[in-house]
């Protein structure tokens, strides 16, 4: 996902399912992906009117998530 068209169409993972169970990797420091996969959670979690949105969600093995005050 690199854009708001992009994020609006992805398939969220929900409660229960067996890809929410695993560990995820550290966020490395400096990550040049990191703003785009922060930038589309964003705007997924908004198109879905959601409150926050964790990187396995949308298929990311990184320990992200966008909260929403």
């Amino acid at each position: 996902m690199t854009d708001a068209a992009t994020a609006t169409r992805a398939r969220l993972a929900l409660w229960g399912e067996p890809t929410l169970r695993r560990r995820c990797r550290p966020v490395a420091l400096g990550d040049p992906e990191l703003p785009a996969l922060v930038d589309a959670m964003w705007w997924l979690m908004l198109d879905r009117q959601g409150v926050g949105l964790a990187a396995p969600q949308v298929g990311d093995e990184r320990r992200v998530i966008v909260i929403r005050e």
